[in-house]
């Protein structure tokens, strides 16, 4: 498993810019915030990556083999974000989680005073029809 891991890496090319795993997520909302707490030097140097990586594709290079990123390399510093992603990911699931539980309270809520306003009603109509 581990050998296909390394090839899928080294087909991926990615390296060959300098690029870490982490530079190459897709930016969802999930990934802006995480990255919006990203220390200042994280993200100096993801920024230093990714614009020397736009300039070697626009100028259709390589980084010379020496400056590849290893497998190796990428698995111990390429999931800098990780942490922060699955910090992010947490909170919104607990929001979502907060949220259904406020709706479901509201619903309930509003269910019980239906079903007091119907009792109240027929009361009524029982009442005025007795008159």
């Amino acid at each position: 498993m581990n050998s296909i891991k390394r090839l899928v890496f080294r087909m991926s090319g990615f390296n060959q810019l300098g690029l870490y795993h982490d530079d190459c997520l897709y930016e969802n909302d999930d990934v802006k915030e995480a990255l919006r707490r990203l220390p200042q030097g994280l993200k100096d140097d993801r920024n230093y990556r990714m614009n020397r990586a736009l300039h070697l594709s626009a100028t259709k290079s390589i980084l010379p083999k020496d400056q590849w990123i290893s497998f190796d390399e990428d698995r111990q510093k390429g999931r800098y974000l990780q942490a922060y992603l699955q910090e992010v990911v947490r909170e919104r699931h607990e929001r979502e989680e907060w949220k259904q539980e406020v709706i479901l309270a509201h619903w309930n809520t509003v269910n019980y005073c239906n079903r007091q306003d119907a009792v109240v009603t027929s009361a009524v109509v029982l009442v005025s029809n007795a008159l």
